[in-house]
């Protein structure tokens, strides 16, 4: 059984399959960036603190002692709202898993 594209809930046309290849390409990209961010929290706190810091010294304390912290929960948290988003894109929209996936990754990065 051949699966079909995913149809958009706004005006009920077939979302093609160049659209979707190319929302799987971008969330890839913009998965290094999350990556990296995360990382520059946990194992950067310190420069990531200097960098607040000169906005509001206060504010770069706080993040200097929590940036591992912080950098594990936006990382806990990426996750769940993926793994939610992608989930309501399979059973409710009918998405293809591997295109639910990608759109709820790159939807996860635009918004955390």
């Amino acid at each position: 059984m051949q699966q079909t594209n995913p149809v958009n809930p706004y005006d009920g046309t077939q979302i093609s399959s160049e659209i979707i290849q190319q929302l799987e390409n971008d969330s890839k990209k913009r998965g290094f960036k999350k990556t990296v961010v995360v990382y520059a929290l946990k194992y950067g706190g310190s420069a990531m603190g200097k960098i607040v810091g000169s906005l509001s010294p206060s504010n770069g304390k706080l993040l200097k002692k929590h940036a591992f912290e912080i950098g594990d929960a936006l990382d806990r948290m990426s996750n769940k709202i993926e793994a939610r988003l992608a989930d309501f894109m399979i059973h409710e929209l009918g998405f293809s898993q591997g295109a639910a996936k990608s759109i709820a990754w790159a939807i996860a990065l635009w918004v955390l």
